[in-house]
């Protein structure tokens, strides 16, 4: 699988619809996957090979605990196929959850892309550039 890495400063329109970069739509494949991160305000892309490594995981897992854990995720996820336009339509709750408006950006990585309002990604850069975190990635030598 090809690396989805770049940042990509767009719009959504007010029928939730995007144009994916062109980048990213190379490498994520014809149909992936959008879910709510767990991580963060934004909206997570994965490539169908990468969803279903995840998808066997949560598979496996005992009916009793894992229930809740499938319900959570697979209720909160859609698949997407851009159309001939390079354009994807967000489904109202993602949008939401995200709080998608109209200026977002959209990043690679790696393994998934990720699509944020441009108000939630420059809080998160703050994060980024926290001490802390610019230690820990000298520490790995860049």
């Amino acid at each position: 699988m090809a690396r989805l890495c770049g940042t990509y400063k767009h719009t959504i329109d007010k029928k939730n619809r995007m144009f994916l970069p062109v980048k990213i739509r190379a490498n994520i494949g014809e149909k992936f996957i959008a879910a709510k991160s767990l991580s963060a305000k934004c909206i997570a892309l994965y490539p169908e090979e990468v969803w279903q490594e995840f998808e066997d995981a949560l598979k496996a897992l005992p009916k009793v605990t894992g229930e809740p854990i499938r319900r959570k995720v697979f209720s909160a996820m859609e698949e997407l196929t851009p159309d001939e336009k390079g354009r994807i339509l967000i489904p109202a709750e993602l949008c939401a959850y995200a709080e998608l408006e109209k200026d977002i950006v959209v990043i690679g990585v790696d393994d998934h892309a990720e699509i944020w309002s441009d108000t939630n990604r420059a809080l998160e850069i703050e994060k980024e550039n926290s001490p802390e975190l610019l230690a820990q990635i000298a520490a790995l030598g860049l």
